[in-house]
């Protein structure tokens, strides 16, 4: 399992660090498959990270996350991260094209939590403004 170390995610299965780009991270979700993981950085990046060698697949760019946690989570499948963004969208990232393929208007400030519903059908999102919204079938998937 990995946690968040002063010095950036860490690996307690290896017991070392995944690199000195973690240290701008956010936050961080494990792909279902334990193979990924997506770190939420501050400069407006989410990074695709193999979790073995600690090699970046891809970066994700279209959000905003400069100042606040924000957010990532994949989806139930693997086949899209789901991230918030200080400008109050939700932005949906395909892991396979490396882009953005939706945004969808959730708050008028930063969200900064997602979670998806274990009955596959829905996630939540919750911002700064006290705003939680129950999305249901705006993902392709879902």
């Amino acid at each position: 399992f990995f946690f968040q170390a002063e010095d950036g995610i860490r690996d307690a299965q290896e017991s070392r660090g995944l690199g000195d780009v973690y240290k701008r991270q956010h936050s961080f979700s494990i792909s279902h498959d334990k193979k990924t993981l997506a770190a939420s950085c501050t400069d407006n990046k989410i990074r695709l990270v193999d979790r073995l060698n600690g090699e970046i697949l891809s970066d994700y760019i279209g959000h905003k996350a400069e100042r606040y946690v924000v957010g990532c989570q994949f989806t139930y499948d693997d086949a899209h991260i789901v991230s918030g963004s200080e400008d109050g969208n939700v932005v949906v990232y395909s892991v396979l094209k490396s882009a953005a393929v939706a945004k969808l208007k959730a708050s008028l400030r930063t969200v900064s939590s997602i979670d998806f519903s274990p009955k596959k059908d829905a996630f939540l999102t919750g911002s700064h403004d006290t705003v939680i919204t129950l999305w249901r079938k705006q993902l392709p998937d879902l």
